[in-house]
């Protein structure tokens, strides 16, 4: 029996499979961006391998990274506490150089105008100031189906959402009865922590690669039934773990980085065969570059990850540095 580990990034599509007696395959095939399914697919059926042979199919992806650093995600509206819509824009006072005037602001991932405010309101400790009524419930749903343009995806944080969510929830709730094909992240579950404007870049940037990680996961997963493969298809996550595929759309923002943690994953392996406690982990990919630490024998892991400067996803990844400046740019 196999276990099957590949990985889809901008440029290639790499497959390795190994049995139990360590014989190992290897396939190499470029990657599909517009539809990255059929570079997985090509890289599959091209190993030889049969499907009835397969124990374990996990598949590392670089595509919500890529989207950020190329900016193809999705459009995003973002849905917040009235007063509170700008806080993606505003973003935070720190600065990267504090005397250069020639910086600019990341992009948040969302326009101005499409940041809609929401006539409800929370405090603190999880009481609730303004309720949020049907009224308002229907106004913002005509709002959004005004803004609305194919493809687009929408982003909901009300403040202190994480200690009292069910102002979120009735608004998901409605906006996914009205719009079923249309993508919905919810802060508290993306997100279900304190400072509204990390769980807010966190929750739009899951928004945004949340249609495109849809439109992968379900093409592929229903590519590869087509061909019989019995074994559960698993995706890594970016703290080196693995969910399966069918939960793996609602969690996007654990999955960000997922291809890259299989790199460092990869380099600690390879250093620990060689005896070494400390190294640096280099994985040129064809659209970015990913840096990583070995250090006393283990890699470190971080409770949030910046892709840009103040451009935070909060969920657990392994502790690299990744660039936009891969070998294909």
């Amino acid at each position: 029996m196999l276990r099957v580990g590949i990985d889809t990034g901008g440029t290639n599509t790499d497959l390795v499979a190994i049995d139990e007696d360590g014989r190992i395959v290897v396939t190499k095939r470029p990657s599909t961006v517009r539809a990255p399914e059929v570079g997985v697919l090509v890289a599959f059926d091209d190993s030889g391998i049969a499907p009835d042979d397969v124990r374990h199919f996990v598949l590392g992806t670089t595509i919500a990274t890529n989207a950020r650093l190329q900016g193809t995600g999705a459009r995003v509206l973002y849905l917040a506490t009235e007063g509170f819509q700008d806080i993606p824009l505003i973003g935070s006072i720190s600065r990267p150089y504090a005397y250069d005037l020639s910086w600019e602001r990341p992009d948040p991932g969302v326009a101005r105008r499409d940041c809609l405010g929401v006539a409800e309101r929370v405090d603190y400790r999880g009481r609730v100031v303004t309720p949020l009524d049907e009224v308002e419930i229907a106004r913002v749903l005509d709002a959004v189906e005004a803004a609305l343009d194919p493809g687009c995806s929408v982003a909901v944080n009300f403040l202190f959402s994480y200690l009292y969510p069910a102002h979120e929830i009735a608004l998901g709730t409605a906006l996914r009865e009205r719009f079923p094909d249309v993508p919905v992240s919810l802060s508290h579950e993306v997100a279900p922590i304190w400072r509204e404007y990390q769980r807010a870049t966190t929750t739009i940037l899951a928004a945004s690669v949340r249609p495109m990680l849809q439109g992968f996961i379900t093409d592929l997963e229903r590519e590869l039934k087509s061909r019989n493969l019995g074994a559960r298809l698993a995706i890594m996550k970016s703290n080196g773990g693995q969910m399966l595929s069918d939960s793996a759309p609602d969690r996007a923002a654990e999955i960000f980085l997922s291809g890259l943690a299989g790199g460092v994953i990869g380099g600690h392996y390879f250093a620990a065969a060689e005896g070494t406690a400390n190294a640096v982990t280099f994985d040129m990919g064809g659209t970015s570059c990913d840096v990583g630490v070995i250090e006393n024998g283990d890699y470190r892991s971080v409770p949030q990850i910046s892709l840009d400067w103040g451009i935070n996803v909060v969920a657990p990844h392994i502790d690299f540095t990744t660039i936009g400046a891969g070998g294909g740019s």
